[in-house]
């Protein structure tokens, strides 16, 4: 048939969206209506990154203390001998 009965009248209202601009006018529209409501604020945004720490492909960052020097390795000292 595609839908179901349930005891509880209020069971459909939270698939619903319901969208409100300020919490007054969420309170007023359950005051209304006869709801108990709980009134819970946002958590307040961060203002800052949280700490990053050093992942293993940071020790072969360039960017850490420049270009490294790889001169020194074999094999880029050239193939004459």
């Amino acid at each position: 048939m595609g839908w179901t009965s349930s005891a509880d009248p209020l069971e459909n209202v939270g698939r619903s969206t319901l969208v409100f601009y300020t919490k007054e006018e969420a309170m007023r529209f359950c005051e209304k209506l006869g709801w108990e409501y709980e009134v819970t604020e946002p958590n307040k945004r961060r203002t800052q990154r949280t700490k990053r720490y050093m992942q293993y492909g940071d020790n072969f960052g360039t960017k850490r203390a420049g270009i490294p020097d790889l001169s020194t390795l074999p094999s880029n000292r050239g193939a004459s001998k």
